[in-house]
């Protein structure tokens, strides 16, 4: 039974978007994210795709393992989720590959805020808020 409000119920899938605007110059962002959750509903794979929208349009796509955190340093009532790339775990160098891992800020049940590995929310005014479609 699913614990929190990430879970999609019918196929244990939870697929988000979000359009994260920048300057004009550097153009924007367009972020989707899937989900597909375990059966113990504390992790699963995950896919994440990013689009460079702008003058050179780039895809950049990871999948890996995901897992759902029920507490952050800041605030222990904070879920959060720690995306993993497969690559991650046979990278020979780990500074690289820690860099590459993703964490989410689980805001409510359809949204996530992407943050970095201190798990504080950025001081800017670009929105890495990722919302539920």
């Amino acid at each position: 039974m699913p614990r929190d409000g990430l879970h999609h119920t019918d196929r244990r899938r939870h697929h988000i978007r979000r359009i994260a605007s920048g300057s004009r110059r550097r153009g924007y962002r367009e972020y989707t994210l899937v989900l597909n959750y375990d059966d113990d509903g504390d992790g699963g794979d995950y896919k994440l795709t990013e689009r460079y929208i702008g003058k050179a349009d780039a895809v950049f796509v990871s999948e890996g393992d995901f897992s759902l955190h029920s507490s952050t340093p800041q605030d222990a009532a904070q879920r959060y989720l720690k995306l993993v790339p497969d690559h991650a775990d046979r990278a020979a160098d780990q500074a690289t590959s820690s860099a590459e891992v993703r964490y989410f800020l689980v805001d409510s049940d359809s949204t996530l805020t992407l943050v970095g590995a201190d798990l504080q929310r950025p001081d800017s005014l670009l929105n890495y808020t990722l919302t539920r479609k």
